[in-house]
Parts: C-alpha cells; sequence; structure tokens
C-alpha cells in the first residue's frame, strides 16, 4: 500500500487541498477502505443493538460511507433498504451464523464480531497510511 501511494505521489495524484485526485489509484484505495468500513459498522450495529439488517445498514451507511455523498445519495440509499432482507434470508442464502447445518443468532454475532476484530485494526491502519501520505479525504473524521 505504501508503494502504492508513493508511486501516485509521484504521478501527481494529490489534489492541492488534499486528498486524492478523482480517479487515481489512491482514489479507488480510498473508497475500498470505506466499503469495508461500512460492513464493519453494519456489523457492529448488529452485534451492539440486535438490528434488523435493513435498520443495521442504514446505522453502518450513516456512520461509514454516508458522510461522504450528498442528501440525494443518501436519500437514494436509504430508499434502497428497504429491499434489504432480513438476517434470517441472509444466513439461509450463505450459511452466516450457521455451524454444522445449526443456525443461530449467536453463532452470527460470533461471526461478525470475529469480521470486526479482525478488519478495523486494518482499516485504522490503511488509514493511517493515507493520511501520512496526504492521501486521506479531507473530509474523514
Amino acid at each position: 500500500m505504501r508503494q502504492l501511494l508513493k508511486h501516485e505521489l509521484l504521478r501527481g495524484s494529490r489534489r492541492p487541498e488534499g486528498g486524492p485526485a478523482s480517479r487515481s489509484a489512491a482514489e479507488a484505495l480510498l473508497w475500498s477502505r470505506l466499503g469495508l468500513s461500512l460492513w464493519v459498522e453494519i456489523f457492529k450495529d448488529y452485534c451492539r443493538t440486535k438490528a434488523s439488517l435493513p435498520a443495521a445498514t442504514r446505522q453502518g451507511f450513516t456512520r461509514s460511507i454516508g458522510r461522504y455523498l450528498d442528501r440525494f445519495s443518501r436519500t437514494a440509499f436509504n430508499m434502497a433498504t428497504r429491499s434489504t432482507p432480513d438476517w434470517d434470508v441472509v444466513r439461509e442464502r450463505t450459511d452466516l451464523g450457521c455451524h454444522e447445518g445449526e443456525c443461530s443468532d449467536a453463532t452470527l454475532e460470533r461471526e461478525l464480531r470475529s469480521f470486526v476484530q479482525d478488519v478495523e485494526p486494518v482499516l485504522q491502519r490503511m488509514t493511517e497510511i493515507q493520511k501520512s501520505h496526504g492521501l486521506e479525504d479531507p473530509r474523514t473524521p
């Protein structure tokens, strides 16, 4: 990641006000990280509140990608979540939260917590690296 960002700097991929230039690999890396952070926030919300998948998705979106988008995009996303299935449908289709044919909320929560525990430190490190190269979005809190 460091090498990629160094190469991006050499190519002039930093905006004068800070952050990655549009359509650059540095911008793609930033949005990839934000996409992963959406899942982390969805899973954290479920583990904290046992919210439905649509509700957890809306909350996760608000805490991750939502702050980077305009009002129209946020409204469109919230409308799209109306067709989001609930955790039972996801479990049925993917075996998420199932072990040896037995599915449970406890197993689902354990799997989601494991994902968060593994991925969150990577996201934090990615943010640090992007900031150290001046390629973090200036809107990032």
